[in-house]
């Protein structure tokens, strides 16, 4: 008798909202996307349990610079973001996935 199993250990990802932080590569107040991170033990491709302690980066949405620094979280400043938008890096505006330009500043996306 022969038993095939297919398992391993695989980070997941899930957008929480955005925050304006300040970036330290661009040097000014950009749009961040706070996105929470933890590992988890899958067996057949099917998440079972989480293997980590919860993660939040703060990821800047116009230069890609993550912070893994003990990030602090106001509710009143956090926006949720929904699925199927994505942040426009040059206004911060919510535009639909699908989107080439921004809808409200023009920018490429």
């Amino acid at each position: 008798m022969c038993f095939f199993f297919i398992l391993g250990v695989v980070p997941r990802e899930r957008r929480i909202g955005t925050e304006t932080r300040f970036c330290p590569f661009e040097g000014r107040d950009t749009v961040h996307v706070l996105i929470e991170r933890r590992m988890w033990f899958m067996l057949f491709f099917i998440p079972i349990f989480p293997v980590s302690r919860k993660e939040i980066v703060a990821e800047c949405s116009s230069c890609g610079l993550a912070s893994r620094e003990h990030i602090e979280i106001e509710q009143e400043t956090v926006r949720p973001v929904g699925r199927g938008l994505k942040i426009c890096p040059n206004c911060g505006a919510e535009v639909v996935e699908e989107a080439r330009f921004c809808q409200y500043c023009g920018q490429r996306l």
